[in-house]
């Protein structure tokens, strides 16, 4: 198959999931932050598959901004209430395929696909991990900059951070840094920015956070 075919493949694979959220959210009544996570998560995977399935650096910049266009239409018209419909004001949404599109752009410029997966993945999963455990045990909530977190959540995005970094930096063959070093700055760092980051800018603030953890490890 052609560059085009595959990515109108990929579209549509985006497409399905958004259309499984809202079956989950209007047919058997799933709740939105339920949904949410099912949509950044599944999101997060599909967009793992960019750098190997996605020849050419055009398509992934095309499906960022079409899918970016449909986010900020469904925003202003109050469509896809299973990415949309909180009682709060996020725009989570809309900078997830901007920090994918800038991820991409930075490592295709340094022939260096690490900086695209580790800190894509660490939001895709250690965010939602965040919110799921936070939401669920309360433990020890907290007031930062007008918001409230827990200390229960942020020590299981830190946990998951943690993990994730040690498994992509070792499986690596060009890290050479000091694994121990990098990859606990990377935890602390993006469980700092998750827990200032308001109305959903920590899709922005946690990948680009790791990335500059990375580009500062000269062995990479």
């Amino acid at each position: 198959m052609g560059p085009i075919t595959i990515t109108l493949l990929y579209g549509l694979t985006f497409l399905l999931l958004f259309v499984s959220a809202e079956w989950l959210y209007r047919v058997r009544s799933i709740t939105t932050d339920t949904t949410r996570r099912y949509v950044h998560i599944g999101t997060g995977v599909l967009t793992m598959g960019f750098p190997l399935i996605l020849s050419e650096p055009w398509s992934i910049y095309l499906l960022c901004g079409l899918f970016l266009i449909i986010l900020v239409i469904s925003l202003r018209t109050q469509h896809l209430q299973s990415i949309n419909g909180v009682n709060r004001t996020t725009y989570g949404s809309l900078y997830y395929p901007i920090v994918v599109a800038l991820c991409y752009w930075y490592s295709d410029l340094h022939d260096q696909f690490l900086y695209f997966y580790l800190p894509l993945i660490i939001m895709a999963l250690a965010d939602p991990c965040a919110s799921f455990v936070g939401r669920r045990y309360r433990y020890r909530p907290y007031r930062i900059l007008g918001q409230t977190k827990t200390l229960g959540g942020s020590f299981a995005f830190f946990c998951c951070a943690l993990c994730l970094s040690i498994g992509f930096l070792s499986l690596s063959t060009s890290f050479g840094g000091n694994l121990v070093l990098t990859t606990f700055l990377i935890a602390v760092m993006t469980t700092c920015v998750e827990a200032v980051s308001h109305r959903g800018l920590d899709n922005l603030t946690i990948p680009l956070s790791a990335v500059f953890i990375l580009s500062l490890t000269p062995t990479l």
